[in-house]
């Protein structure tokens, strides 16, 4: 979940004038309390990010969170709040194609990522 949304946010900024690195970015780390079971508000300080950047990871409404706050929505399958959010300056059906071409870009790497690992071999400890 967290690829698609960085890859979303990451083909979005193009969009929006926005920086598609930071916007990756935003989109990876908007996950982070789930993976390191913290709060956002405990990790955002730490983060080596703009301050507009760690605001918008934590709730604060901007340009940066735009696309975020979308695809939130989108997962949340609140399709008359991402409608709204894109309407703010935004294109729905080019937000959703770059959500589908998110979510192909991430099964792809799925693949890949299976298919490097069915040919690792894993040595077995001796007895």
């Amino acid at each position: 979940m967290a690829l698609v949304r960085a890859r979303f946010c990451e083909l979005a900024a193009t969009l929006s004038d926005l920086e598609p690195d930071e916007q990756y970015l935003t989109g990876m780390l908007s996950l982070l309390p789930a993976m390191m079971r913290q709060s956002m508000e405990t990790l955002a300080p730490e983060l080596p990010l703009r301050d507009e950047i760690r605001q918008a990871l934590l709730g604060t409404a901007s340009r940066e969170r735009c696309l975020l706050s979308w695809i939130e929505a989108h997962e949340r399958n609140e399709l008359a709040e991402s409608s709204t959010i894109a309407k703010q300056s935004l294109n729905q059906s080019k937000l959703l194609q770059c959500f589908i071409d998110a979510e192909d870009w991430d099964a792809a790497a799925v693949l890949v990522l299976f298919d490097l690992l069915s040919n690792v071999t894993v040595p077995m400890p001796r007895s």
